[in-house]
């Protein structure tokens, strides 16, 4: 299979899981932290969810999500100055890292909890974990 069609699969069952309506805003600053495989936080930025459409090969509602701070052990491992968006469906929040179609990373996870958690995986040739996130509301 191209990495296209794992791609698809992929995004669909990162939308698709569960039907519950999520009761908390995105407005404001959240903390999104990037962990390798070893759970050690190489990437952390403080990020803010938009209403501006944004550029995406994915189908469905695509948003932009500004970065107000970013700080990064390895620029390689997440660029933090890569084009984030995001989208929301089904109780389900995917974070797509550059807009990159045919090999994009992507950061999805479940809306259950006040701290989101999740995976980080790459679309390219395969899917592929590269680690974990924790996205949290600052106060």
């Amino acid at each position: 299979m191209s990495a296209a069609i794992y791609r698809s699969i992929l995004l669909g069952l990162a939308l698709s899981v569960s039907a519950n309506a999520w009761s908390r805003d995105l407005a404001g600053h959240w903390d999104l932290k990037i962990e390798n495989r070893e759970h050690h936080v190489v990437t952390a930025l403080v990020i803010e969810f938009t209403a501006h459409p944004a550029q995406t090969c994915e189908d469905g509602i695509w948003l932009r999500v500004d970065v107000v701070s970013a700080t990064t052990e390895d620029s390689k491992f997440f660029p933090v100055s890569d084009p984030l968006s995001y989208s929301v469906k089904n109780n389900r929040l995917v974070l797509d890292r550059g807009g990159v179609c045919d090999g994009g990373a992507f950061l999805p996870g479940a809306l259950n909890d006040e701290t989101i958690r999740g995976e980080y995986i790459s679309g390219a040739r395969g899917l592929r974990l590269l680690g974990f996130f924790t996205l949290s509301k600052r106060k």
